[in-house]
C-alpha cells in the first residue's frame, strides 16, 4: 500500500516537472558552478585571423576582435592570460567575392573549457581586387588660342598603375592631366596631379600611382602638327598561285600640318594606288601618299613612302582515279591485291593542276611484298611520281589486300 502511494505521486505531472528542473539546475550548477570545484571564469579578448583568403581578394569591413568566455583552473587561467596562447581564426577557404557569415573557431590550451563566443560568426565582404596601367592623356586649357599648339611633348612617366575593385576600373574613361593657360605659358617642367575621368561614381578608393607625372611642352605658334598613320591602297589580285599575304609601309606614319579642328578629324593618310594585278613575286614599291580631303592639312615632308608587298604561294588539289596496284619484292609468287586499283591525291600549284594532263604524269601505287610468307597480308599502299611540280598527299584506300593465287 506505501509502495503504491509513492508510485501515484512520482506519476503525477507537477511531481515529473519538479524532479526535470532540480536535475537541470544540478547541471547547470555543475557546469557553471566551477567555483566550488577550484575552476573561475574568464572572459578574454582575442584577435580574429583570417585564413585560405584568395591572393586576388581582400576583406573589407572586418571584425577584428571577439570575445571568448572560457573557465578553468586559476593557475591555468593565469597561463592563458599571460601567455596568451589563445587562437581564433576564420576560414575562407574557397570563398568568391561576394558577402559571407563564417563561424569562428577557437582553440584553447588543455584543461580550459570554451563556454561561449561572442560573435559566433563574422561578416566579411571579400572583395576582388585588379590593377592595370593607362595612359595619360594631356588635356588643352580651353582659353588655347587658336594659332597655338604644344610641341616636343614629353609626360614622365607616360603610364600610370591604377588599383581598385573590377568595378570600378570599368568605370574609368581615362587619367588625364590639365595644366593651365598661365602653366603651359611659363615654359617650365611641370609637376601635375593625374585625374580620372569616370562614367559613373566609385564603390570604393581607386588609388593612382604615381599620383604626379611630369611635363615637359613648348607652346608655340602657328599649326600643329601630328603624326598619322599611312594605309596602303591596293588594287587588283596576285597571279592565280599567289595569294597576297601582307603590305608593309616604311615610314609607317608620316607628319600633318593644319589647325587642330582639321586634325581632330583626321584618322589616317592614303597612299595612291597600288596596282598588284598578275604579280608572282613579293615586291617594294615606292609611292606617294595622298593629300588630305581638307585642303588646310598639308604633309610635311617629301611624302613618298615605300609599300613592300608579300605574297605566299597557294596550293590546289586533284584526284586521280584508278592507279593500278602493283606488287615489288614478292619473288615469283603469283599475288592478287584486293581492290586493284588506288585513288591517289595530289597536289601543286592551281596553275600547274589546272593545266594537268593526267596521261603525262607517270604515278606509281605499289606494295612491298618483301619477306611476305602468310597466303594473305594487308599492306600499305606506297606511291611515287615522276614530276617536281606535284606531291601525293592521300591514297584511298591507305591499305590493300594481297592474296597467293593458287600454283
Amino acid at each position: 500500500m506505501h509502495q503504491q502511494k509513492i508510485d501515484d505521486i512520482l506519476a503525477k505531472p507537477f511531481t515529473l516537472w519538479l524532479i526535470a528542473v532540480i536535475i537541470a539546475v544540478g547541471l547547470w550548477t555543475y557546469v557553471i558552478g566551477a567555483e566550488a570545484e577550484g575552476e573561475i571564469n574568464r572572459t578574454i579578448s582575442c584577435k580574429v585571423e583570417y585564413i585560405n583568403v584568395a591572393p586576388q581578394l581582400e576583406i573589407k569591413n572586418r571584425i577584428n576582435e571577439i570575445w571568448v568566455y572560457a573557465s578553468g583552473r586559476e593557475n591555468d587561467m593565469d597561463i592563458l592570460l599571460n601567455e596568451n596562447n589563445i587562437t581564433c581564426e576564420a576560414d575562407a577557404r574557397g570563398l568568391t567575392a561576394g558577402r559571407y557569415r563564417i563561424p569562428v573557431n577557437v582553440s584553447l590550451p588543455k584543461g580550459i573549457r570554451l563556454r561561449e563566443i561572442r560573435p559566433s560568426q563574422v561578416e566579411i565582404n571579400l572583395i576582388r581586387y585588379a590593377d592595370r596601367l593607362v595612359d595619360v592623356e594631356l588635356v588643352l586649357p580651353r582659353d588655347l588660342q587658336e594659332g597655338l599648339y604644344l610641341d616636343s611633348v614629353d609626360i614622365v612617366p607616360r603610364q600610370v598603375a591604377i588599383k581598385g575593385i573590377e568595378n570600378d576600373l570599368a568605370r574609368i574613361g581615362k587619367i588625364k592631366i590639365s595644366p593651365t593657360m598661365e602653366e603651359l605659358r611659363s615654359g617650365k617642367e611641370l609637376l601635375l596631379p593625374t585625374e580620372i575621368e569616370s562614367s559613373e561614381s566609385f564603390e570604393d578608393e581607386v588609388k593612382v600611382e604615381p599620383r604626379q607625372v611630369r611635363l615637359k611642352a613648348i607652346l608655340v605658334s602657328g599649326n600643329p602638327r601630328r603624326m598619322f598613320p599611312v594605309m596602303a591602297r591596293v588594287s587588283g589580285k596576285p597571279d592565280e598561285d599567289y595569294v597576297l599575304l601582307s603590305t608593309m609601309i616604311d615610314p609607317a606614319e608620316v607628319l600633318v600640318e593644319g589647325p587642330t579642328s582639321s586634325l581632330d578629324g583626321l584618322t589616317f593618310i592614303d597612299t595612291n594606288t597600288i596596282d598588284i594585278t598578275g604579280i608572282k613575286e613579293s615586291t617594294s614599291i615606292a609611292v606617294k601618299v595622298r593629300p588630305p580631303q581638307d585642303e588646310s592639312l598639308s604633309v610635311i615632308g617629301e611624302g613618298t613612302v615605300r609599300v613592300s608587298v608579300a605574297l605566299r604561294p597557294v596550293s590546289a588539289t586533284k584526284e586521280i582515279v584508278n592507279i593500278p596496284v602493283t606488287i615489288e619484292n614478292g619473288a615469283q609468287t603469283n599475288w592478287k591485291v584486293m581492290p586493284p586499283a588506288v585513288t591517289v591525291t595530289i597536289e601543286g600549284l592551281p596553275s600547274s593542276i589546272n593545266s594537268l594532263a593526267t596521261e603525262s604524269l607517270n604515278i606509281v601505287a605499289y606494295v612491298d611484298a618483301d619477306n611476305i610468307f602468310s597466303r594473305q597480308a594487308v599492306l600499305p599502299v606506297r606511291t611515287r611520281i615522276n614530276s617536281q611540280l606535284f606531291r601525293i598527299t592521300k591514297v584511298n584506300p591507305f591499305t590493300v589486300s594481297i592474296m597467293r593465287e593458287p600454283e
